[in-house]
């Protein structure tokens, strides 16, 4: 196993939290033409609207991707409006304005803990540059090397060309770097694709055939002690032993988790959770759906191994 050197996210949904304000962003660009002498309707900037996104939506069924200027232009010559350069960039700001984000808690003490450690980069989808004006924002672009943002190489994700650009920027092979993302297909895949390693941030486990994301967390928060259960030889062993299923309900998707350091036995130190059960196992007691997981002659094995489970979160706490 290569040695983990860089760790790339994704920014969207991973890094920020956030969404267009559609119909405020259309209304703003009825107004905006205006003020420039243009007589539009709603209707009709609805109209030309619909039929860019429509051709957006073809280009990006094949993973390729669309320039935001490119997208406007289509939308400007369906209202019969010549796309110069000082609309365009109008466009652009009003775009950044009706699309508010907020940094996901505790993504900035993740970006500081893993710079100290590992070259990180951005590998985005967006046709416009809002990744890396988001970055910029909120002062999150000082822990990066590079910032791949899929309209300024006309590849989206899962598009492996896009995670290649990455690696070459960082100047590190696939083995060597980790990808964060929270969609499936996009990020997981489409790392694992390219030969990196994938961490998933998702609420619950997964249920998928196919290629599949190493290690699956709940929180940006567990990146970290995921990215060192993959680099640790010791640790991977241990995650290859226990499988990727849960062990409380058996979905695919886990994450090791250390629950002692009393056994000589290495493997009967850890546990492998999926995301749900791993922040069930916080409460007192198991949720309504966790109850009605097992049932009949399992119950009993069941309950024993949540509280053992739980009495050993406890002490270690």
């Amino acid at each position: 196993m290569d040695e983990i050197k860089a760790v790339t996210f994704d920014v969207g949904g991973t890094l920020a939290t956030g969404h267009l304000k559609e119909r405020t962003y259309r209304l703003e660009i009825v107004n905006f033409l205006r003020s420039n002498g243009f007589n539009v309707t709603a209707a009709d900037c609805r109209r030309s609207w619909e039929k860019a996104l429509k051709r957006l939506s073809e280009v990006r069924n094949k993973h390729l991707e669309m320039k935001f200027e490119e997208f406007c232009a289509i939308s400007l010559r369906n209202l019969n409006i010549a796309p110069r350069s000082e609309l365009l960039e109008g466009l652009r700001s009003l775009y950044f304005k009706c699309f508010p984000q907020t940094v996901v808690p505790g993504a900035r003490e993740v970006l500081s803990k893993l710079s100290s450690k590992f070259k990180l980069g951005v590998i985005s989808n967006s046709m416009s540059l809002l990744p890396k004006h988001f970055l910029e924002a909120n002062g999150l672009d000082k822990y990066f090397q590079t910032v791949v943002v899929s309209g300024d190489i006309g590849r989206r994700k899962p598009h492996p060309d896009i995670f290649r650009v990455a690696l070459e920027k960082l100047e590190v092979s696939p083995g060597e770097t980790v990808h964060v993302g929270n969609l499936l297909e996009e990020d997981a895949v489409g790392a694992k694709v390219a030969g990196m390693y994938a961490v998933l941030i998702s609420p619950k486990g997964i249920d998928a055939e196919g290629v599949k994301p190493d290690i699956v967390v709940g929180s940006i928060s567990e990146v970290p002690q995921a990215i060192e259960n993959l680099s640790s030889p010791n640790l991977r062993e241990i995650m290859e032993l226990l499988g990727d299923r849960c062990m409380i309900c058996s979905s695919e998707g886990v994450n090791l988790y250390e629950i002692s350091r009393e056994s000589e036995d290495e493997v009967q130190n850890y546990v492998a959770l999926c995301p749900e059960c791993h922040k069930e196992i916080y409460r007192e007691k198991p949720s309504p759906r966790q109850r009605r997981g097992k049932k009949g002659k399992y119950r009993a094995t069941y309950r024993r191994a949540w509280s053992k489970l739980q009495a050993a979160y406890r002490k270690k706490g």
